[in-house]
């Protein structure tokens, strides 16, 4: 029994490594669009042609050239603003589809600014929690048991105001929402909810510590909440750097 708890951390602890890593790498090469070319070839003047049938017959030629290149800058620009358009989709989603309008909904969003500062607090916590109760459950020591109480409880009212947070930060849910962000949104608030649940669940269990099936219980709830933990923030930093598509492994900086 011991080793299948010490296999599932070693399992967790992994997957939590790796998706917290991955977003440092966010910032992907942005893709533009090629530039339009230039005709670059000069012009050949017919020195047989007297000079003023040459000026103009390249008169004539320049509102040819002239159009083409409108034609490639539109196109050029088409593209950009497709592309910007593209990305924005990805990206965080504020406010529904007009913003902030009144007072309350202005110092909502303020106070949303803050919502990168708490996140951290329950990512780090339950993480560390379900590593002490790996050991705990390895070692039967009661310090990793105090660790994991003090972590769990600090998590869950990290839990609570980063999801607070986080909605003021997005606002209400817009027409089209990505769905990074929903994702993002709504793991989160599970999160939230989650966090008291398995407090409970935990305090329940060390007032009954003969019950095999609560013990069983706070462990699953504790490493569910530490892998999805890690998987919302790993939706975060996408969304922080502009959507899913800079952490593809063809877009990373080198």
């Amino acid at each position: 029994m011991q080793k299948t708890y010490l296999a599932v951390l070693a399992l967790l602890v992994f997957l939590a490594i790796s998706l917290m890593a991955l977003p440092s790498y966010a910032h992907g090469n942005k893709k533009h669009p090629p530039a339009a070319s230039q005709n670059t070839t000069p012009a050949i003047e017919n020195p047989i042609t007297p000079p003023g049938q040459a000026t103009d017959a390249n008169h004539e030629a320049t509102p040819h050239e002239h159009s083409a290149t409108e034609a490639a800058h539109e196109e050029g620009a088409g593209a950009h603003e497709h592309g910007a358009g593209e990305e924005e989709e990805e990206g965080h989603s504020h406010w529904g589809d007009n913003g902030p309008s009144t007072p309350f909904e202005k110092f909502l969003a303020y106070l949303g600014n803050f919502h990168s500062l708490v996140v951290h607090f329950p990512i780090a916590l339950f993480l560390t929690a379900a590593l002490a109760q790996g050991l705990y459950l390895g070692s039967k020591k009661e310090s990793y048991a105090s660790i994991v109480r003090f972590s769990v409880w600090i998590a869950a009212f990290g839990a609570l105001g980063a999801g607070l947070l986080g909605w003021a930060h997005a606002g209400p849910i817009p027409t089209h929402e990505s769905t990074v962000m929903m994702s993002h949104r709504w793991i989160g608030t599970t999160l939230l909810l989650g966090g008291f649940a398995t407090a409970f669940i935990m305090e329940a269990s060390y007032r009954q510590r003969n019950a095999a099936t609560l013990a069983l219980l706070f462990n699953l709830s504790l490493f569910a909440m530490a892998i999805f933990v890690a998987i919302n923030g790993f939706l975060g930093g996408a969304l922080a750097h502009g959507g899913m598509e800079h952490l593809m492994p063809g877009n990373m900086m080198v």
